[in-house]
C-alpha cells in the first residue's frame, strides 16, 4: 500500500486535540475534522473542469428552461400515478392492504448469487439505518422460482445511466449539466442524495468486491440517488476471468466528481468522511456477514465459489473489514481507497470497452 501524507493543523493543536479525546465517538469526529486531504492529482488537473452553476454549463437561462422541459419525463410516468390509477379501477380498491408491485421475469438465469448479494445489501442498509448514518442503499426483492428462473422487483422512477447518457448525447448535454438543470430547484437535496448513495454503494462495492460496474448496471432515480443492480460478479470474480480488468475498489468517475463540485469541495470531503464512518460501523457485524456468505456457499453452485475453497473466499471477504486496523489506520486506508478509485485508468477503459462491445455509454 502506498504511503499517503495528509495535512493537519499544527503539531501543538493536534497534540492538544488528541489529549482531549475521551471517547471513541469524540475521537472519530475529531479525526474527521482535523484531517485535510491534500493529495495532488496532476492527471486530473486539466480534465476536471468543475461546472458550479447553471450559467457556466448552459449558454443561457432560456436553454436551461428548455433542457428541463426536454428531460422532465425522462424517468417515465410517475409510479405513484400509475398505481393510483390501477387501484381506482380495482374491485379491491376499498381495501387499505391493496398494493401494486412490479417484477421482471427472468429465465435461463440462476439468481441464487443475486439473492445472496441482496441479503448482504439488506443487512448493510439496516446497519446504516440503525446507526443513523447518512448512507443510502436501495435493496429490492428477488424471488427464485427455479434454478434457472425467478422474479426481480422492478425499480420504478429510475433510469440507467446508460439510457440517460444516450439521451444526453443526442442533446449535446453532459451528465453534470443535466443533473443541475433537472434538479435545479432542489439541487442541494439531490446532490446530497447522490453523494450519500454513492458513498453507500462505494462501501459495499469494496467489501463485497462487486465488479462489472458499467452504466447499464447503475441507475439514477428521481431524487438523485444512485442504485446498483445486477450482481453477477462478486467476491473476487470479474468479467474476463482472471484478467480482473476493474481493479478500482469502487466506481468514482469524472461525472461523479463534477456533481460533487470537485475534489476540493466540502461535499467531496463529506463523501470520504461517511465512507469512513460506514466502515467503522459495519466492522462490528463482520461475523453476521461472513456467516451469510459461508452458509450460502455450502452446496450451492454459485459463480463466486466455482473452483474455490469456500473458506478462502470467506477469509478474503473478512479481511476487507480491516479488523486489525485502528481508527487512524482505517481513515488513512479509506483516503487511499478514494485516491485509487479517483485515479483508476482501468475504470475508464472498462467503460470504453463496454461501449465498443455492447453499446453501453461510458
Amino acid at each position: 500500500m502506498e504511503d499517503k501524507s495528509f495535512n493537519s493543523e499544527d503539531d501543538s493543536d493536534e497534540k492538544e486535540k488528541k489529549s482531549q479525546t475521551n471517547s471513541e465517538k469524540e475521537r472519530t469526529e475529531k479525526i474527521i475534522q482535523q484531517v485535510k486531504y491534500d493529495n495532488e492529482h496532476p492527471d486530473l488537473e486539466n480534465n476536471l473542469e468543475i461546472e458550479n452553476d447553471i450559467q457556466q454549463t448552459i449558454e443561457n437561462q432560456t436553454k436551461a428552461d428548455d433542457l428541463v422541459k426536454q428531460m422532465e419525463n425522462i424517468f417515465g410516468e410517475n409510479w405513484l400515478d400509475i398505481t393510483n390509477e390501477i387501484k381506482s379501477k380495482s374491485k379491491y380498491k376499498n381495501y387499505k392492504s391493496l398494493s401494486i408491485e412490479s417484477f421482471i421475469a427472468k429465465s435461463n438465469d440462476d439468481l441464487r448469487q443475486e439473492v445472496m448479494t441482496m441479503q448482504l445489501i439488506k443487512k448493510f442498509n439496516l446497519i446504516f439505518k440503525n446507526a443513523n448514518l447518512p448512507l443510502h442503499l436501495h435493496p429490492y426483492e428477488i424471488v427464485i422460482t427455479s434454478s434457472q428462473s425467478g422474479l426481480i422487483e422492478f425499480l420504478p422512477d429510475t433510469i440507467s445511466l446508460d439510457a440517460l447518457k444516450k439521451k444526453l448525447v443526442e442533446n449535446k448535454i453532459t451528465f453534470n449539466q443535466f443533473f443541475r438543470a433537472y434538479f435545479k430547484d432542489n439541487f442541494e437535496e439531490a446532490q446530497k442524495n447522490f453523494v450519500e448513495s454513492l458513498a453507500a454503494y462505494s462501501i459495499i462495492s469494496y467489501l463485497i468486491a462487486i465488479k462489472d460496474r458499467h452504466n447499464g448496471n447503475i441507475l439514477l432515480d428521481k431524487k438523485g440517488n444512485l442504485i446498483h443492480i445486477d450482481f453477477g460478479f462478486i467476491l473476487g470474480i470479474s468479467p474476463g476471468g482472471n484478467l480482473n480488468f476493474e481493479n478500482a475498489p469502487f466506481k468514482l468517475t469524472k461525472d461523479y466528481i463534477q456533481i460533487m463540485g470537485g475534489i476540493e469541495s466540502e461535499i467531496f470531503f463529506y463523501f470520504k468522511s461517511i465512507i469512513y464512518k460506514g466502515i467503522i460501523e459495519v466492522r462490528k457485524y463482520v461475523d453476521i456477514f461472513t456467516n451469510i456468505v459461508e452458509a450460502m456457499g455450502i452446496g450451492v453452485p454459485m459463480p463466486c465459489f466455482n473452483g474455490k475453497n469456500i473458506k478462502d473466499v470467506v477469509n478474503s471477504f473478512r479481511d476487507r473489514f480491516l479488523l486489525s486496523y485502528n481508527d487512524d489506520e482505517i481513515l488513512n486506508f479509506v483516503y487511499n481507497l478514494v485516491d485509487k478509485a479517483l485515479n483508476s485508468w482501468r475504470t475508464t477503459q472498462y467503460d470504453i470497452f463496454q461501449k465498443l462491445t455492447n453499446g453501453i455509454m461510458p
